[in-house]
């Protein structure tokens, strides 16, 4: 979502048509900050966009995601306080906000979709009205989509997909298929970057195993353009390792420093991409196993980096491990 063309594209497919038609999705522009208290930012995350009007002018989209198994009743509260917190920083006079609260969890929502809904029953009655505070919010409620009802390019659909089933038994089934379809949406370099970010969402989210998402990108990855990105992911990775190595050569400021570093980045690069792959094939290594990996030299990890293609738990890793003990102390 922090993509201002991927947002485009789902501004385009999940927002109201008569609304749509007045906005200029070619202008969109990503303000920089947050709304969201520091102790809410584990149920909620905001971005807020800039969008041209056809007619000239600008409004603005606000997008509240809400990271909850069920809806909170207190919803449109949140929304309020964030909508005045963007007003007060943007001059007179005052743009309007579109606010879009996209949902994610487990039961669908039955919240009622106006800030109105939440008073209590003298609110309703004529003569309270003229004080009563009152806004819609445009609700994307992804559990009551089919699957193939979450359409979008940009990999809009793939993104919306992970979204539903995050708190879905499912999920691990779905996975290999938001990958390769993500893979397929994007360029290979953009795929890359945001098949890391699935990533680290499901790392973080514990919603998976590391069993599971290893699965998943391994069976994502047979054939097609999901191998390739997965290539794309480890060159990254090397590349910051090399680029570690450089920085500490540089700090020693001698020409020995430079070409340790160098070395030493080498080395930590390959450690760090066999690492990952253990933990995706595998799962959660213990602080030994990742120290003794660390200490490998760089053709060791390579040939490390294609036996783990057959592991199937950590004992495969562990006999591994031994043998090539073994043979480190028979050439010594």
């Amino acid at each position: 979502m922090a993509r201002p063309r991927a947002v485009a594209e789902f501004l385009r497919l999940y927002l109201p048509a008569d609304l749509v038609a007045q906005l200029n999705l070619n202008q969109i522009h990503l303000e920089d900050g947050s709304f969201v208290d520091e102790k809410l930012r584990e149920h909620f995350s905001d971005l807020l966009y800039r969008v041209g009007l056809k007619e000239g002018g600008e409004a603005y989209v606000y997008f509240l995601l809400e990271h909850k198994s069920a809806p909170d009743e207190r919803v449109a509260i949140q929304l309020l306080r964030y909508l005045t917190q963007a007003w007060d920083r943007i001059p007179l006079p005052l743009p309007l906000i579109i606010p879009v609260v996209v949902y994610h969890g487990a039961v669908p929502w039955n919240v009622g979709e106006r800030l109105s809904s939440l008073f209590g029953k003298p609110a309703g009655e004529q003569i309270w009205k003229r004080y009563l505070p009152d806004f819609e919010y445009h609700l994307c409620d992804l559990s009551r989509f089919r699957d193939e009802e979450l359409a979008g390019n940009e990999g809009v659909s793939a993104a919306l997909k992970l979204l539903k089933y995050i708190f879905r038994r499912e999920l691990p089934e779905k996975l290999p298929g938001i990958f390769r379809e993500l893979a397929d949406a994007l360029p290979e370099q953009e795929a890359a970057t945001q098949v890391e970010t699935m990533v680290s969402y499901l790392t973080e989210s514990r919603r998976v195993t590391e069993k599971q998402l290893s699965k998943a990108l391994f069976e994502a990855a047979e054939g097609g353009r999901m191998e390739t990105v997965l290539d794309k992911m480890r060159q990254k990775w090397r590349f910051e390792g090399r680029q570690e190595g450089r920085q500490e050569g540089r700090q020693e400021g001698r020409q020995e420093g430079r070409q340790e570093g160098q070395r030493k980045g080498k080395q930590i690069g390959a450690a760090e991409v066999t690492l990952e792959l253990l933990r995706i094939k595998v799962g959660r290594l213990n602080r030994a196993t990742v120290e003794q990996i660390h200490t490998l030299p760089v053709a060791s990890l390579k040939r490390l980096g294609k036996a783990l293609l057959q592991f199937q738990s950590r004992a495969d890793l562990e006999a591994w491990l031994r043998r090539s003990a073994v043979r480190s102390v028979r050439k010594a």
